[in-house]
């Protein structure tokens, strides 16, 4: 099976440089080695208008998108709202979380924190042990908080969720200028349809690109490697003569 996914960090936080967003590397990283392709990462404010329109239109476009941020008790905690809106469906005061939001806080469950037992109709929880205010899952959405421990945390309690076939990763590095190789790399793309290759340069270290080749095919993969680096040891003999 495969799968694709979206990512939706939500936060005027990050927008104005105030935090700094590392939900959206984490997952990606640990969405790839569950075979999931993220093929789209965005940031959006809080609010609601801005989530519905963008995610309304693409909801159908993934097999899986996941947001993190705005499912806490503030005035500008929106997700639960917009992402109920998105999926045209009401919130309703889910008996499960504020089961785990009582057990939490001891039975001390003001108006502020019921807000966080406020979801989607429709939703299953995601658990959260750490401070008891649940994500939720509601068809292909799953919402989790903005505090990367709390997700860290919560991912694992739906890893097994989004296991897809695999994708295979290698790569390699070089001193040679991408200006060098750009033929090389369109020669592999028309090769290896099924590889995407990727050049990714940097300007001080130990090497200056890294040549990364990426597909759902472990054998392609490999193929695209080797004529990739064949391809630019003879352009580095060439240099040298």
């Amino acid at each position: 099976m495969e799968r694709n996914a979206a990512i939706v960090v939500v936060g005027n936080e990050i927008l104005s440089g105030d935090t700094q967003d590392t939900n959206s590397y984490w997952l990606a990283q640990n969405l790839f080695a569950l075979g999931v392709k993220v093929e789209l990462i965005v940031t959006l404010p809080d609010v609601i208008d801005v989530i519905d329109r963008f995610i309304r239109p693409i909801r159908d476009n993934y097999s899986l998108i996941l947001v993190s941020g705005g499912i806490g008790p503030t005035p500008d905690d929106i997700t639960r709202q917009a992402i109920a809106r998105v999926y045209d469906v009401p919130l309703e005061v889910n008996e499960g979380a504020k089961k785990s939001l009582v057990k939490f806080y001891h039975g001390d469950v003001n108006d502020v924190r019921l807000q966080m037992a406020h979801v989607p109709v429709g939703c299953r929880l995601i658990a959260n042990d750490l401070t008891g205010a649940p994500g939720f899952a509601l068809k292909n959405c799953y919402v989790f908080p903005g505090i990367p421990r709390l997700l860290h945390e919560m991912f694992e309690e739906v890893r097994d969720e989004f296991a897809a076939d695999p994708l295979y990763s290698a790569w390699f590095t070089c001193n040679v200028g991408e200006s060098r190789f750009a033929g090389l790399m369109l020669e592999a793309q028309e090769r290896f349809p099924d590889v995407t290759v990727g050049s990714y340069p940097r300007l001080e270290g130990s090497y200056r690109v890294k040549i990364v080749c990426r597909s759902r095919s472990d054998g392609e993969m490999k193929r695209a490697l080797a004529f990739m680096e064949d391809g630019i040891r003879r352009i580095e003999e060439e240099l040298l003569k």
